[in-house]
């Protein structure tokens, strides 16, 4: 048997985020990514391809954009970690979308106008802190 932990033995906030960002990986972040490209690329049947590329190209883009941008300024995480961090974060807009998909289907247009805005703002909100929580 161990003794019984005190509170100063307890790892700190900080340091158990630091381990679990040691643990990255770009899996989860592609297959988020690319679940929000088809998702959004289902709603605009004329140019689904272009949705498609232009949400994925911007999401990669974009999160190497902040990423470089992070390690000029001084960041404690790695250019991986970064980019694997600001993909998960990517996941409440993937699932606003989802939900905005079951709502075109359920409601009529200001309902459901309604209702989309409401999600997409929810959502974006848990995305900016999910990501700042790390930065």
């Amino acid at each position: 048997l161990s003794p019984p932990s005190t509170s100063h033995d307890s790892p700190s906030p900080d340091n158990t985020l630091r381990a679990e960002l040691r643990d990255w990986e770009l899996w989860g972040p592609l297959f988020i990514c690319m679940g929000l490209a088809s998702m959004l690329s289902v709603e605009a049947s004329r140019s689904a391809s272009l949705v498609f590329s232009m949400v994925f190209m911007l999401v990669w883009v974009g999160s190497a954009a902040v990423a470089v941008n992070a390690q000029l300024l001084g960041a404690r995480l790695s250019f991986f970690q970064t980019i694997c961090l600001l993909g998960y974060s990517v996941f409440p807009l993937l699932l606003a979308s989802c939900i905005n998909l079951i709502w075109s289907v359920i409601f009529e247009l200001r309902v459901r106008i309604v209702l989309s805005a409401l999600t997409v703002m929810l959502c974006c909100g848990w995305s900016m802190r999910a990501a700042a929580g790390y930065m």
